[in-house]
C-alpha cells in the first residue's frame, strides 16, 4: 500500500492520487526504465483488486466425467507409446551399420535407368539400348572416380 504522511492509504481517492503523483513521478524521470515506472504504477495500484470479480465457484464434476477422461488420457499415453515404437523403429532401420558405396550407387543407377526409359516412353520416345543402359550403369557405379565423365560434366555445371 502506498504510505501518505506515514500512514497507509485507507481511501480509494487517496490510491488515486498516489497513482497520479507515481505517474507524474516516472513521467519526469529520464534515468529510470520504463519496466520500472510500470512496474510502481501497476503494484500500487491496490484499487482494481477490490473491483475485480471473484473467481468463479469450482464446476462439480461428476464421477462419469473423471473415468471420461482418465480412459482418454490412457488412450493419448497408447497412442503416443505406439507412436515412439513405431518412430524407433524407422530410425533403427536408417541406421546402417555398414554403407557400400558400390551397393548405393547400382541401387541409384538402376532407379536412373527406370525413370529415364518411362520418361522417354511417355514422352513417344523409344527406351534406351541395351548396350546404353549397361555404359549408363558403368558411369554412374564408378562417378567417385576422379576420370568419370559424368563426375567431370556435373562438376563443370556446378
Amino acid at each position: 500500500m502506498p504510505l501518505n504522511d506515514g500512514r497507509p492509504s485507507t481511501s480509494t481517492s487517496d490510491d488515486q492520487n498516489s497513482d497520479t503523483e507515481s505517474s507524474e513521478r516516472c513521467d519526469s524521470m529520464t534515468s529510470s526504465s520504463d519496466t520500472e515506472c510500470s512496474r510502481q504504477s501497476f503494484t500500487s495500484d491496490s484499487s482494481s483488486k477490490r473491483s475485480s470479480p471473484a473467481s468463479s465457484p469450482p464446476k462439480m464434476v461428476t464421477f462419469d466425467d473423471l473415468m471420461t477422461s482418465a480412459r482418454d488420457l490412457s488412450n493419448l499415453s497408447l497412442a503416443h507409446e505406439i507412436v515412439m515404437v513405431k518412430f524407433n523403429n524407422a530410425v533403427k532401420c536408417l541406421s546402417v551399420k555398414s554403407f557400400n558405396m558400390t551397393e548405393a550407387l547400382e541401387n541409384v543407377s538402376a532407379q536412373i535407368r527406370t525413370e529415364l526409359n518411362k520418361s522417354l516412353t511417355e514422352q513417344g520416345y523409344p527406351a534406351l539400348p541395351a548396350q546404353v543402359q549397361v555404359a549408363l550403369t558403368g558411369q554412374i557405379c564408378t562417378i567417385e572416380h576422379k576420370d568419370n565423365s559424368i563426375r567431370n560434366l556435373t562438376g563443370k555445371l556446378i
